[in-house]
């Protein structure tokens, strides 16, 4: 069954967003979809083709990486040429820190508030949802009007890292830091969209195929992580904690489903 998991792993980019990716171009329409999952995969995958040429490891992996950037950028393709007029857009002066939660916050003296992850009730504490959607990205980053802006800084974004690739690419301390950050960002990939989600009260925009391969995927990594061989710690850390915010958006997207009600 290990060969079996790993082909699914290697080419499991294109089956967990090629669902997603020709509804958009079918819908004409990338509504209740965040750019940050494109750009989430797209940095992460990049790092980790970088952290390869400094530590090789699995072959799986490398074609996991490789098809990830591959096929997230046709997902940013398609999702800024169909993004809809409403969406987050700076010539709106809209921006996900501007956006105002649906929370009543209550009073902060009352230790007895409860912080609650997807806190949506009056006199409640404000949740991390709350707080991350409050935040203002330094420079508007991943909220640019113009599409070409988004090709623009990726292209100096790997402009960037092979530039430190040539100058500290002997380091195994950059190395290192490279596949933690690769790592790192990846299992952080829900959280944008449970952002959205929470703010918006809906999540109509996710399919739940994509939803079913994330927690299938979570599975197949865990299982290949913890008994395959030359698998980084980076990894192993990276996939749990990816399944728990995994299950996470599992509940929110089930909970503000709005078409099915």
């Amino acid at each position: 069954i290990q060969p079996l998991i790993t082909l699914v792993l290697a080419f499991s980019p294109i089956m967990s967003w090629g669902d997603t990716i020709y509804a958009i171009h079918r819908k004409k329409s990338s509504a209740g979809l965040s750019l940050d999952l494109c750009g989430i995969m797209l940095f992460s995958s990049v790092l980790r083709i970088f952290f390869w040429f400094g530590n090789p490891f699995n072959d799986a992996l490398l074609i996991q990486a490789v098809t990830t950037a591959l096929t997230h950028t046709a997902f940013l393709y398609l999702a800024l040429k169909y993004r809809p007029i409403e969406e987050p857009m700076i010539q709106n002066k809209i921006e996900l820190g501007n956006i105002e939660p649906k929370v009543v916050f209550g009073d902060p003296n009352l230790v007895s508030d409860r912080i609650d992850l997807f806190n949506d009730k009056p006199g409640r504490a404000r949740s991390p949802l709350d707080i991350l959607a409050s935040l203002k990205r330094p420079y508007s980053i991943w909220l640019w009007n113009e599409p070409v802006i988004y090709w623009k800084f990726l292209t100096g974004f790997i402009a960037t890292l092979l530039m430190l690739q040539l100058i500290f690419g002997w380091s195994s301390t950059y190395i290192e830091i490279v596949g933690f950050l690769s790592t790192l960002i990846e299992a952080f990939l829900p959280v944008p969209q449970m952002i959205k989600i929470h703010t918006s009260q809906n999540s109509d925009g996710i399919r739940f195929s994509l939803i079913g391969s994330w927690l299938l995927g979570d599975l197949m990594k865990i299982i290949f992580y913890f008994n395959g061989s030359n698998i980084s710690l980076q990894f192993k850390l990276c996939a749990l904690l990816q399944a728990f915010f995994d299950i996470c958006i599992t509940y929110q997207t089930l909970r503000y489903r709005k078409s099915s009600r």
